[in-house]
């Protein structure tokens, strides 16, 4: 098959976006549809179904109290195809302090595809002053050959 045939972009049927909030919660939603997919090749045609897409974003925000910055969100996405089906789930949380000096970011990750499985991160961060900072992270993230711990502890020094 030549390289120019798979280089292609697939046409969209047609695809939806929704945005906003309620109270304290953001989202976002989109959906979109692929149309089937054609190579030809010389006097031969082939024909694949198109995927179709679908993402929602849901952030529930509070930072009513003392002025610290503490959202919580979920992200959920789907790829759907007759041959095979992909979805991914995700859980994210933030603080941010008054004072900006400390700050943590998590996510943990599930997914449903073979290679795949479940993971997740947390960042912490400290701000001494402008310009200095520490930071420690931590990872884990399943892998099909064995699971891997990644530990990360760096400092920045700026101006």
């Amino acid at each position: 098959m030549p390289s120019r045939e798979l280089g292609q972009p697939t046409e969209l049927i047609g695809a939806v976006k929704a945005v906003g909030h309620f109270g304290k919660v953001r989202y976002g939603v989109l959906a979109a549809a692929e149309d089937e997919i054609k190579f030809d090749v010389s006097d031969i045609s082939y024909q694949q179904d198109g995927k179709d897409f679908g993402v929602a974003r849901f952030l529930f925000e509070d930072n009513s109290d003392d002025s610290a910055y503490r959202p919580v969100g979920t992200i959920s996405t789907l790829v759907t195809h007759p041959e095979r089906d992909a979805t991914v789930h995700g859980v994210d949380y933030h603080y941010l302090t008054s004072s900006g000096k400390w700050k943590l970011d998590g996510q943990f990750l599930q997914s449903d595809l073979d290679d795949a499985g479940t993971g997740g991160f947390v960042d912490v961060a400290y701000t001494v002053r402008r310009g200095l900072s520490a930071r420690l992270g931590l990872s884990h993230f399943d892998d099909p050959v064995g699971e891997q711990l990644v530990m990360k502890l760096r400092y920045r020094l700026g101006s």
